[in-house]
C-alpha cells in the first residue's frame, strides 16, 4: 500500500499549501526494512573521544572549573590579577580551581577531565551549548552548577557587573 494522499496537509497548515509534483516522494509503509537497514537504524552514532589533553591553569582541588576565552598558555596581566582577586574574595586560590579556554568545548570531555562540581564561564560566546543564556544566574546540568558571566575585562571596569557577579557567587562558592 502506498501513501499518496495529500489531503491531510490542510489539517496541518492554515495557509495555502502548494505541492510540486516532482518533489513528492511516495512512502511505502508496508515494505519491510532489510537486515542491513535495520542494523544501521539501530546503530548508535559513534564519536571519537578527545585524545588531546585540555590545557588548564590551576590544580582543581575543589573541582571548580573556570572558563575564559583568553587562555593561551597563561591568562594575561590585569585579567589574571582580577581573577585572582575574585578567587581571594571567595577564599579560593589557583590550587582550588582549573582555568581553561572557551574554544571548542565538549561538555562530556570537561566532565571526564575535570569532574567539576561548579563551572564559571567568563565569556560572551554563545557557542557553548551547555551554558544558560542568562548571565549571573546559576543553572544545573548533570548535578553541576553552571554560572555564565561577562568577560573578565568587561567585569573588571564595571561596578554593576562586579556586583552582579559577587551576588551570584557569594552564597554558593564562599568558603567551599
Amino acid at each position: 500500500m502506498s501513501f499518496q494522499s495529500t489531503s491531510f496537509l490542510s489539517l496541518l497548515f492554515n495557509e495555502g499549501v502548494y505541492i510540486i509534483p516532482e518533489m513528492i516522494s511516495v512512502i511505502d509503509i508496508e515494505k519491510p526494512l532489510s537486515k542491513a537497514e535495520k542494523q544501521n537504524a539501530l546503530e548508535p552514532v559513534k564519536t571519537a573521544p578527545s585524545t588531546e589533553p585540555i590545557p588548564s591553569i590551576g590544580n582543581n582541588k575543589k573541582r571548580i572549573l573556570i572558563i575564559t576565552h583568553h587562555l593561551k598558555s597563561s591568562l594575561g596581566g590585569s585579567e589574571k590579577d582580577f581573577l585572582i582577586k575574585i578567587l581571594g574574595a571567595l577564599k579560593l586560590s589557583l590550587e582550588d580551581v582549573a582555568i581553561i579556554n572557551s574554544d571548542n568545548l565538549n561538555f562530556e570531555d570537561l566532565i571526564k577531565t575535570f569532574t567539576p562540581s561548579f563551572m564559571l564561564a567568563f565569556t560572551n560566546a554563545n557557542n557553548i551549548g551547555f551554558l544558560n543564556d542568562n548571565k549571573y544566574y546559576f543553572s544545573t546540568v548533570k548535578s553541576i552548577q553552571l554560572l555564565r558571566a561577562d568577560e573578565l575585562s568587561s567585569i573588571e571596569n564595571d561596578k554593576s557587573k562586579k556586583t552582579l557577579l559577587w551576588n551570584a557567587l557569594k552564597d554558593v562558592l564562599v568558603g567551599i
